[in-house]
């Protein structure tokens, strides 16, 4: 997810100049993956999957 930081930092930038919903909405999402990123962190390759 590292990466997606740099592209969420676009997206941030975009919404926060233009109002932009398609960026805000991307925001969102990006956000959900960081959600599900942080639930499955030091969890078995088997305990990720479930």
């Amino acid at each position: 997810m590292a990466c997606v930081a740099h592209i969420r930092r676009k997206f941030v930038d975009i919404h926060a100049s233009q109002g932009s919903s398609v960026a805000g909405e991307a925001i969102q999402r990006i956000a959900k993956h960081y959600e599900i990123e942080k639930e499955v962190r030091g969890k078995s390759p088997s305990q990720r999957f479930c």
